[in-house]
């Protein structure tokens, strides 16, 4: 035979062997169809045995070469991890001093915000190494929050094990406050408690004996209780100590058929945070738990009917500050409401699926002597293009504003539906001003109501001219900032752009009746104009008046020239002029 290689393999020597191909006596019967005789026959038969034997020694070799493939893929494997584990050794984290570490460990923790994913990476940190686990336990910020559940029995009580788990953790926190989340413990996690203990029964807690008791010297260090109020498990807290944020999910509320109190005594208690499960969307009041509102400072409301907004305006008489999100059409309940005055004077408020005039009822009966920021933002509304009646109250709100006898001086109206007119007649009754923002999703057209900017409340805009009939709108505003697809005949970008450049002039101490202008915005939701005759397009203007001082951007929604529809806009352009 051939030349003979060897090859040497971690596990065993082998031959691979240079082998002829087999050759055969009877050549001369393929090319005939004669019978064979018996010397031909035995012929063919020792060239298949001989071909046998070398066909099972090929099959040996071959799964001999596979296993030593199969060896030094693994050592490979093995060999370049070991690499990798040793150039982790030299990575530069670990040169890093603990202080700097543990800003690492927050800035992670503090991406998550829910309790849960907060712990998780609390946990994550502590259990990679022992070095890092020192760090991590000796980071007091990174352990103030935590969480306790209940049975959702009657009784509701928390396990003696979460207690005792919360006090260990307790006392990472050094003299942090404490961020405490109650919820009801799964089915799960209640079999998982039983088999824990299966020699006796776990000892529990009742929230409301705990919260009311002094067997823990930490609860004074709490600051935000986030808390679940469902229709199957409800307990009352004698008192929540120096707790000063309230967190109130509502679930299964349309169960309730009365108002169920939570907590009786919050001596400290100054935000609130009530948020409805979107299981429990319908088109009623719910039934709030009674709360001690007196001091209520700042209230946040996550969908809710007007009704129950109104009620918190009424019960928290030292309400500063109210975010409301409401998602409830109008009922015939609601329109039945008593007169509410309260000394609120910041209202942020987000509609949801409120159609026509369904805000009225709230301006009809509220009164805020106090109030001077306004923010009201439309999450959906029509088009404008439909035929609809607009969602915006304009003589209501108005009215609203006269009742309460204040002069807004912040103003904010996100995707609002209103017209030229109902603007103008708006910025007349807030004539202090100083803060106001427009935007708009939807490009406007000349004709109907959907034209939000014309060239009357622009020129009133402008910097008062004597000779001019109308007088001047919000001489003190000093923060300007629209945004949409304004569009009309009459007027053009340029026009609007020409407000901010005359509400800016070049000397900061020229007379005029109006203040200068200290921030700006000017964001359109489609091409810009093209200014013709050498004129300076719209974004050198607004970059002279970044140049000038003015804080001010400006933006614009260039066509995209991957859009198949500029490709046959164009194209239909070409040959209609060829």
């Amino acid at each position: 035979m051939g030349g003979e290689s060897t090859r040497k393999t971690p596990s065993k020597k082998f031959h691979v062997e240079t082998r002829r191909r087999p050759t055969t006596t009877s050549w001369g019967v393929k090319n005939c169809n004669d019978p064979l005789s018996k010397l031909e026959i035995g012929s063919i038969y020792a060239s298949i045995e001989g071909a046998s034997c070398e066909l099972k020694k090929l099959e040996h070799d071959l799964k001999a070469a596979k296993n030593t493939v199969k060896a030094l893929t693994n050592a490979h494997k093995s060999m370049r991890a070991f690499i990798a584990a040793e150039r982790a050794l030299l990575s530069p984290i670990r040169a890093l001093p603990a202080e700097l570490l543990a800003q690492i460990f927050v800035h992670y923790a503090s991406a998550f915000i829910t309790h849960g994913g907060y712990i998780i990476a609390a946990l994550t940190v502590s259990q990679v190494c022992r070095t890092w686990r020192k760090v991590a336990h000796a980071t007091a910020i990174l352990w103030f929050r935590f969480p306790l559940y209940y049975t959702g029995t009657y009784g509701s009580t928390i396990p003696e094990n979460q207690m005792a788990l919360y006090r260990a953790w307790s006392a990472r926190s050094g003299a942090l406050s404490h961020d405490v989340q109650l919820r009801k413990a799964s089915a799960a996690m209640v079999a998982r408690d039983e088999q824990d203990w299966p020699d006796s029964e776990p000892v529990y807690l009742n929230p409301e004996r705990y919260s009311g008791s002094k067997c823990d010297s930490s609860k004074h260090r709490w600051r935000r209780l986030d808390l679940e109020y469902r229709a199957d498990s409800s307990f009352r807290l004698e008192g929540i100590g120096s707790v000063r944020s309230l967190v109130i999910h509502i679930f299964e509320a349309e169960k309730r058929k009365y108002r169920h109190e939570l907590v009786k005594w919050a001596f400290e208690l100054e935000e609130l945070v009530l948020r409805c499960a979107p299981d429990s969307c319908f088109d009623k009041p719910i039934f709030l738990p009674l709360l001690p509102l007196k001091k209520i400072k700042r209230c946040e409301m996550s969908s809710f009917p007007l009704t129950n907004g109104l009620q918190i305006l009424d019960e928290a008489k030292a309400l500063e500050k109210l975010t409301w999100t409401t998602a409830y059409c109008i009922t015939d309940s609601e329109t039945n409401i008593r007169p509410v005055t309260t000394n609120v004077h910041t209202l942020d408020l987000s509609v949801w699926d409120i159609l026509n005039d369904s805000l009225s009822p709230l301006f009809d009966k509220l009164t805020a002597p106090k109030l001077h920021t306004i923010q009201i933002q439309w999450m959906y509304r029509q088009d404008p293009y439909d035929e609809v009646s607009p969602d915006w109250a304009s003589a209501n709100f108005i009215s609203f504003l006269t009742r309460s006898e204040v002069s807004l001086t912040s103003l904010t109206l996100l995707h609002a539906n209103i017209c030229e007119e109902e603007l103008i007649a708006l910025l007349e009754q807030t004539p202090l001003l100083v803060h106001f923002s427009l935007s708009d999703r939807y490009a406007r057209r000349d004709d109907g109501i959907a034209q939000m900017l014309g060239p009357r409340i622009l020129r009133r805009l402008l910097p008062h001219v004597p000779g001019e009939l109308d007088s001047p709108l919000v001489p003190k505003l000093e923060v300007l900032r629209l945004r949409g697809g304004f569009d009309g005949t009459e007027m053009c970008d340029a026009d609007i752009l020409r407000v901010f450049e005359a509400r800016y002039p070049y000397a900061p101490e020229a007379e005029t009746e109006y203040a200068r202008l200290k921030e700006g915005a000017f964001h359109l939701m489609r091409p810009a104009d093209e200014q013709l005759g050498g004129k300076l397009s719209l974004a050198e203007r607004a970059a002279n008046l970044v140049v000038r001082g003015l804080d001010f951007d400006f933006t614009t929604l260039e066509p995209d020239p991957d859009d198949p529809q500029e490709e046959c806009e164009s194209d239909s352009e070409g040959s209609t002029s060829s």
